[in-house]
């Protein structure tokens, strides 16, 4: 008899839908931390450029790498 945790290790997701459900989830926690979202900044203006790099480090910070503030990752 197969159980939930046989039946799930046996299905394969597609990189794609893995890549939105990751994008989703970093989305959501943004939210819930009050951070800014870059879509609503006008694109060319710093402050797109700052909540993009921040939605950056954020990603960053979800798989495992810390950005170091003396480089630029």
């Amino acid at each position: 008899m197969n159980n939930r945790r046989d039946r799930f290790a046996e299905e394969i997701f597609s990189p794609e839908l893995e890549a939105f459900a990751f994008c989703a989830m970093v989305d959501a926690v943004r939210k819930a931390q009050g951070r800014d979202d870059p879509a609503a900044f006008e694109a060319g203006t710093p402050q797109r450029a700052q909540a993009e790099i921040e939605l950056i480090r954020d990603t960053l910070r979800m798989i495992g790498i810390e950005p170091d503030e003396n480089q630029r990752t």
